[in-house]
């Protein structure tokens, strides 16, 4: 059997296909930074990287993890140059209403808790939806280690969590 060789993308696909991400980045860039306008910062350094490098791209279908690692690395970039990075909860006034409101609040304290590998997770294979293989790539680490981190994840937001799931609503 022969190796295939793919043809990069035409222009206008790749920039469509990332038109496309940019939803779904912003979530990440958030869930990393904790604030909105970190997010979109972190967005626009990804663009701009993803579009000055995309010649290296093979076929659009490796576009979503290749740009993932990209904001990955813009973030963690940012924090080894000492940026200050707003709290989780700045800018999710008026996400919800006043019963959800307390849920996602309930939420982002408890994924504070969480060590940024195993927040990572949460957000890249739960909030996401990517697969473990994806979520390793984008993270540098093998997918067992993947899966483990999601596990404990889950595990301690279950914990955190656990004593509002059995209060009934309205007490």
């Amino acid at each position: 059997m022969g190796e295939e060789t793919v043809a990069a993308p035409d222009e206008a696909t790749f920039r469509a296909a990332l038109v496309a991400l940019m939803p779904a980045l912003r979530g990440y860039g958030r869930a990393l930074s904790g604030s909105v306008a970190a997010a979109d910062e972190l967005v626009q350094e990804t663009l701009l990287r993803a579009l000055s490098s995309e010649r290296r791209m093979t076929e659009v279908g490796e576009l979503r993890a290749w740009v993932f690692t990209i904001l990955r690395h813009a973030w963690l970039s940012g924090l080894r140059a000492g940026r200050r990075l707003t709290p989780l909860e700045e800018g999710m006034e008026g996400v919800a209403g006043p019963t959800d409101s307390l849920a996602l609040d309930d939420l982002a304290r408890a994924m504070r808790t969480l060590p940024a590998p195993q927040r990572e997770a949460v957000v890249l294979m739960g909030a996401q939806g990517m697969s473990a293989t994806e979520a390793a790539q984008i993270c540098g680490v093998p997918e067992g280690t993947m899966r483990a981190r999601l596990s404990r994840a889950r595990s301690a937001l279950r914990r955190a969590l656990e004593p509002r799931l059995r209060t009934p609503p309205g007490v």
